[in-house]
Formats: C-alpha cells, structure tokens, sequence
C-alpha cells in the first residue's frame, strides 16, 4: 500500500463515502488446484472516495480482492449535482 490514511483526529475518526466509485471490469475465470482453492483471484480494482466525518479531510482508497491496495489524495467530488451546475 502506498501511503496510510492521515486523518486529523484519528481516534475520533468517522470514515463516510463520500462520492462515485469505479471498478475495472475483466473476467478472470477460475483455476482451482487439487484442493478447490482458487489460484486465479478476481484482479479487478475498485476505488472510492471516502471522508471523515469528524476532520473533513477526503481521500481516495483502492481495493483489490478485499485488500486495501493503496491509499491517494487524490481530488474526490463529493459535490452534487445541483452544486456542480450552479
């Protein structure tokens, strides 16, 4: 991972999503060995933004096969729509 979240107050923390998420979107089609355990996982990325609730500091967090595989700060919109067109 490459960077950890820095949060203002960290034992306070409260972690929202806070706008769109995306997903890559590929097949990977099981290869099992001789015990059902599969050796080619879903390699698909999904990232997000989140915010705290308690700071409002905002990043981006990417996962990967239910791994947090690195952490951004990245511009999140967390605007709506309504907000965006004014």
């Amino acid at each position: 991972m490459r960077n950890e979240m820095k949060c203002i107050t960290p034992d306070k923390c409260r972690i929202t999503a806070s706008g769109p998420s995306t997903t890559t979107l590929a097949y990977y089609p099981p290869v099992l060995d001789g015990h059902g355990n599969n050796l080619n996982p879903d390699m698909n990325t999904t990232t997000r933004c989140v915010k705290c609730a308690t700071c409002g500091k905002e990043w981006s967090e990417s996962w990967r096969n239910g791994e947090k595989i690195e952490v951004g700060y990245v511009p999140c919109y967390s605007k709506s729509l309504q907000e965006l067109l004014k």
